[in-house]
């Protein structure tokens, strides 16, 4: 399974986060894995608020390697002036909540292969929309390797 759970956090900046579904992702996250990974990124946004905020909305990809937890994120700019424009990413990831500054170039430091489906969809999808709140507010149908995927939105407020 790839990243069947997604919510929206209207934090400054929004998100739009996907919950990977595994064995790991369920051992790292105790209890009810969904809550628990979206607790986890509300954390990891109020530890790094300032460093966020310079973005316009964040897709966050929240997932587990053995017990450390994960969050590849990248960071959507440059949409203010132009929200149909070519937006500017920038990738980062948190592990246990740390930010992992890359210092040399290595296998996997920025997201999976379905994490960069999701993003480009994300992106994609955005330029169907007129604005931030109806961009925020809407569900992008998401396909990995031609297929959709079924997502199920957490329904609670973070």
């Amino acid at each position: 399974m790839s990243f069947p759970v997604r919510f929206v956090a209207r934090w400054k900046p929004p998100t739009r986060a996907y919950v990977h579904e595994t064995v790991a992702t369920k051992d790292a996250f105790m209890g009810n894995p969904n809550k628990a990974a979206a607790r986890h990124l509300q954390d990891v946004y109020q530890g790094h608020i300032k460093d966020l905020e310079q973005f316009d909305y964040v897709i966050s990809l929240i997932w587990a390697n053995d017990l450390d937890k994960m969050i590849d994120m990248a960071g959507v700019s440059g949409i203010n002036a132009n929200w149909n424009g070519n937006c500017e990413l920038s990738a980062f990831n948190f592990r246990n909540g740390t930010f992992q500054q890359q210092t040399e170039i290595t296998i996997g430091m920025t997201t999976c292969e379905h994490g960069a489906q999701i993003i480009g969809q994300e992106t994609a999808h955005r330029k169907t929309c007129k604005d931030i709140e109806e961009f925020m507010g809407s569900n992008p149908i998401i396909k990995i390797a031609g297929s959709e995927i079924i997502m199920h939105d957490i329904p609670f407020k973070i």
